[in-house]
């Protein structure tokens, strides 16, 4: 997921109850909405490089996609 111009949160945390409380996820997140967060020094240039390219790979992807259609069900 590509947040704004500079932040990416990716892995496998799924934003339900059950991830949240229970199961063994993951969650990493690149870039901050601040030059600094807890001590630690952001490299904004280049979180804006890593989001610029996955938000291009997103574009890309659906550029090259068809829209899904469900299939019809059989008339009766």
């Amino acid at each position: 997921m590509v947040i704004g111009d500079s932040t990416v949160v990716a892995g496998s945390f799924n934003y339900t109850e059950p991830a949240n409380l229970f199961n063994d996820e993951n969650l990493l997140v690149c870039g901050a909405p601040y030059e600094t967060s807890e001590g630690v020094e952001v490299n904004r240039d280049e979180c804006k490089r890593l989001a610029g390219h996955l938000t291009e790979e997103i574009d890309r992807i659906l550029a090259d996609s068809e829209p899904w259609r469900p299939p019809r069900p059989p008339e009766r």
